[in-house]
C-alpha cells in the first residue's frame, strides 16, 4: 500500500496493519506446543523448551513495512 505525499507529489510507502497472534485462543495445554512450532515456522527453524510449559503464554505482534517485517515477542518464562 502507498500513499501519494500531497507536498511534494512523490509516492510513500507505508507500513501495513500490526497483526497479532496469542496463547490467548489455544487451550492451556496445547499453548507450548502450539508457541514452539509457531515460532519456528514463521521466524525461523528453532527448538524451544520451557520447565514452565504447562502453564505457558505468549504473544506475537508483527507489521510489514516496505522492505521488511518488524516483530514483538512477549511470553511468560
Amino acid at each position: 500500500m502507498s500513499t501519494l505525499d500531497e507536498t511534494s507529489g512523490r509516492q510513500e510507502d507505508v507500513a501495513g496493519p500490526v497483526l497479532e497472534v496469542s496463547t490467548d485462543s489455544v487451550p492451556a495445554p496445547d499453548r507450548f506446543g502450539w508457541w514452539a512450532e509457531m515460532v519456528g515456522n514463521e521466524v525461523m527453524p528453532v527448538t524451544v523448551r520451557s520447565a514452565h510449559a504447562a502453564v505457558f503464554q505468549g504473544r506475537a505482534n508483527a507489521v510489514e513495512l516496505p522492505d521488511s517485517q518488524v516483530a514483538f515477542f512477549g511470553f511468560s518464562r
